[in-house]
């Protein structure tokens, strides 16, 4: 249903994952590779007709009252659910990341990429944000 690109560091604890799968959670039954939510590509239709809106619904329930996560937004629940070998993993050459916070980052290295990545809390909107010369093209004001 979803295909977004790997990286090997599992966010969510085995312990967390045996939890929501005793919860009835249908848990991916292999943590790794997991993937960084902030690109995504998803079949609209296949997220539907497999209500994953509704599964993640119950991960954020669960975690609500039993705390597994303290933070880390979106990764966690897609992870249970996705990880493994259950996303489509794309080339990790077209993407770069680290645009809210690396500033080793080249402009070359963003030029080329096909995706951009603004993980970090200096996303391009901020003041303070980092490779705002990039993002401002997209830039949508509503």
């Amino acid at each position: 249903a979803i295909a977004a690109f790997p990286r090997n560091k599992p966010e969510v604890t085995k312990k967390a994952r045996a939890t929501l799968e005793a919860r009835g959670v249908d848990v991916s039954p292999r943590p790794s590779p997991s993937f960084n939510a902030g690109i995504m590509i998803f079949s609209l239709r296949l997220w539907r007709d497999r209500k994953v809106d509704d599964q993640i619904r119950q991960i954020c329930e669960i975690n609500d009252n039993l705390s597994l996560w303290p933070r880390r937004g979106s990764q966690p629940p897609l992870q249970v659910l996705f990880s493994g070998d259950r996303f489509q993993s794309l080339d990790v050459e077209l993407k770069v990341d680290g645009l809210g916070w690396d500033v080793r980052i080249r402009p070359s290295v963003v030029e080329s990429a096909t995706f951009l990545h603004w993980n970090g809390d200096l996303k391009p909107w901020r003041q303070d944000g980092m490779f705002k010369k990039y993002w401002e093209k997209y830039r949508y004001d509503a």
